[in-house]
Parts: C-alpha cells; structure tokens; sequence
C-alpha cells in the first residue's frame, strides 16, 4: 500500500529530510538511554537499536522527543501513532521528573 493507503500516511512527511547531523544526535540519545530499547513492553527480538521522534516530526531534535528504541518497537510506532505520541511523551515527562532527563536541542 502506498500513499494515502498507507496506514502510515502523514501526508507526504516522510519525504523531509533529517537535520544533517542527525547521525550524531542518534548516537547520543542511545547512549543516553543506555543502549537499550526504552519500550518497557518490548519483546527484546532485534538488537539493532534506533533513535524514535515520539512527535514524529524529523526536525524536532529535542532530546526530550527523542528515544531510544529497537527497529522492531520503532516499527510498531508507526501504526497507532497518537496513542504511541501519548505513551512516549508521559514516560519521557516521568523520566524528566524522575531526574533521568536533561532537556537539551541538538
């Protein structure tokens, strides 16, 4: 299925670009979450991890919209979107409090 028929749609978003240093602020949000997928329903199948725009906005580097997740937890994300959005940002805003988090932009 492709474009609007895509359950995945939004609207052609997918076709902008990452910051051109995206590379590196991955890197840094998965040594920030330790390496390993912050999905805390995760089934722990894939190894390969990812950095995951909890507002699906590629330009939004903000490191509190950035999370850590494995390929297979990152692909479930985008089914559900709103409800994944809502999960994400109350467990990034528990970590906040928690005092695991720094707010910072890349």
């Amino acid at each position: 299925m492709k474009g609007k028929d895509n359950p995945s749609w939004s609207g052609g978003m997918s076709r902008f670009p990452y910051p051109w240093n995206f590379r590196e602020i991955s890197k840094a949000i998965i040594e920030r979450d330790g390496a390993t997928c912050r999905n805390p329903t995760c089934a722990g199948v894939d190894s390969r991890l990812t950095t995951h725009h909890i507002n699906y906005e590629k330009q939004d580097c903000r490191s509190d919209n950035l999370i850590c997740l494995c390929s297979a937890c990152n692909s479930k994300a985008n089914f559900g979107r709103e409800e994944w959005k809502v999960f994400y940002q109350k467990m990034m805003a528990d970590r906040k409090i928690a005092g695991e988090l720094k707010t910072e932009e890349f």
